[in-house]
């Protein structure tokens, strides 16, 4: 029997029917997107437009928002992503993002690859580090040689 790894992830505690939790690497994930949004930043000139807006005051704080709000689990039912309600743009509760969840039931996983990270990010300065996981369905539109349908 497989056993179930440790994590630190305590979104989904006191959930009936929880098999696992999977740790996302948070810092990791917001390092790699702040340097990636900011090379974008600063090597797409009208970008820099958004300046007006304060958009590069929050950039650093929106992707840690957004990153730290995403969640995985096994469950009894199928595998569960949660990105939960979040603060976005500037930070104030009209501008907030709600709870997005979604389950996948294990009897409707057709095929799961994962993508280990290669290559570059940006404009060849960012060094590609995130893995992919990329889990398909029946009704996800893909056929068996994983070429979406068009």
């Amino acid at each position: 029997m497989a056993q179930i790894p440790p994590y630190t992830d305590d979104f989904f505690k006191g959930e009936p029917g929880l098999l696992a939790v999977f740790d996302y690497e948070y810092e990791e994930i917001i390092g790699f997107y702040q340097r990636l949004r900011w090379a974008q930043f600063l090597f797409f000139p009208p970008s820099w437009v958004s300046v007006l807006c304060c958009t590069p005051c929050f950039l650093n704080q929106n992707i840690e928002w957004d990153t730290r709000s995403r969640h995985l689990a096994l469950t009894v039912d199928g595998i569960k992503f949660v990105h939960a309600k979040r603060p976005t743009l500037c930070g104030l509760s009209c501008t907030d993002k709600g709870k997005e969840s979604k389950t996948v039931p294990y009897d409707k996983i057709t095929d799961c690859d994962v993508q280990e990270p290669a290559g570059t990010a940006c404009c060849c300065c960012i060094r590609n580090i995130l893995h992919q996981v990329t889990v398909d369905t029946a009704s996800s539109g893909a056929t068996k040689e994983g070429v979406p349908r068009r």
